[in-house]
């Protein structure tokens, strides 16, 4: 990522922050990769902020990521 990528979602972070903590706003993340493949490229673009939920492995997986349930999966789901 450039540096003006990483700002970008810095200010993309700040306002589902924001939005979020206003009730405004639940965000989530479905993927086709693997929870630990997310996780790694999380930390490779620079993002410091879970989306609410993130369903893996093609929508199959639903974990959930608030500081409660952090990485409990939906077992409903």
């Amino acid at each position: 990522m450039t540096e003006e990528q990483r700002e970008d979602v810095k200010r993309l972070e700040a306002f589902v922050a924001e939005k979020s903590e206003a009730g405004q706003l639940l965000l989530g993340w479905v993927t086709g990769s693997s929870l630990d493949s997310v996780t790694s490229k999380m930390e490779k673009g620079g993002f410091h902020q879970f989306p609410h939920f993130i369903a893996s492995n093609l929508g199959t997986e639903i974990v959930y990521t608030s500081d409660a349930d952090f990485g409990q999966p939906d077992a409903e789901w």
